[in-house]
């Protein structure tokens, strides 16, 4: 894991055109990286480039994943700053510093060809547990049920799991399984019969959300929190940038991601 994540960072350096070398005369310039969360990719890069504007001696490189690549990306000292989509453990937050930036919203997906106007959360612990497997179930069509989910390293599966399928039940076996967010939406898109769920901030004409009550009519929000993980020991560019992103700019910067 530390030499696929020390590749990542070596391509993406490569990528960026060596800007890390100073030139002659120039000082050097610093870098700061950032990986995990492909949730929080956008919001990520929102802040990074801000920062940028007023500090243009830093780079900062954004690289998505999941969770848990942000937790040893961090760990294994490849990144400064690690991007979790998800609540922290409590040997975790013993690990790690954590900065809380926002929370976000997890949302059933379907395709936009779909007739099926809402679920009851029984219904989605059915469908993703394997033992409602036709949307006839449902007052749908009669049409086999594809169940889409993500790897157990995504925040956003932690959360899903949590939230809908508790303890007692595991995902079914037969449920085709993703990697990225950008991944389940494309998936859902393409075939009439799917259903996921993906953060509420990639949701797009593409595919439509599907709302899901308590059956008794009373709509359900997944959250969870977007934070940031850096290690005990933090270097001055680091705990500069996150002065920068819990400070009232900052907040200017998610708020108004929050809101587009």
């Amino acid at each position: 894991m530390r030499r696929l994540l020390a590749g990542i960072f070596a391509l993406t350096l490569l990528l960026a055109g060596g800007c890390a070398a100073p030139g002659d005369g120039e000082k050097p310039v610093e870098t700061l990286r950032i990986v995990g969360s492909t949730s929080m990719l956008p919001l990520s890069e929102k802040l990074a480039r801000k920062y940028e504007e007023s500090h243009p001696g830093v780079r900062i490189y954004v690289q998505g994943g999941d969770s848990s690549l942000g937790l040893k990306g961090v760990a294994g000292g490849i990144a400064e700053i690690g991007s979790l989509s998800r609540p922290l453990n409590r040997q975790e937050k013993d690990r790690f510093n954590y900065f809380r930036l926002t929370t976000d919203e997890i949302v059933i997906i379907v395709n936009p060809n779909l007739p099926v106007s809402h679920l009851t959360l029984e219904d989605l612990k059915g469908i993703f547990s394997g033992s409602k497997k036709n949307w006839k179930e449902m007052g749908g069509p009669d049409l086999p049920i594809t169940v889409i989910t993500r790897e157990q390293g995504s925040g956003t599966y932690n959360v899903f799991r949590e939230a809908v399928m508790g303890r007692g039940l595991k995902i079914a076996r037969n449920a085709l399984v993703m990697t990225s967010t950008g991944a389940v939406k494309t998936t859902v898109a393409r075939d009439r019969c799917a259903i996921g769920y993906i953060s509420s901030r990639y949701l797009s004409g593409e595919v439509r959300p599907l709302p899901v009550d308590d059956g008794k009519n009373k709509s359900i929000i997944f959250s969870r929190p977007l934070v940031y993980i850096t290690d005990k020991k933090i270097n001055g560019a680091t705990r500069d940038y996150i002065d920068f992103v819990l400070s009232d700019e900052g907040k200017a910067v998610i708020d108004e991601h929050r809101l587009n």
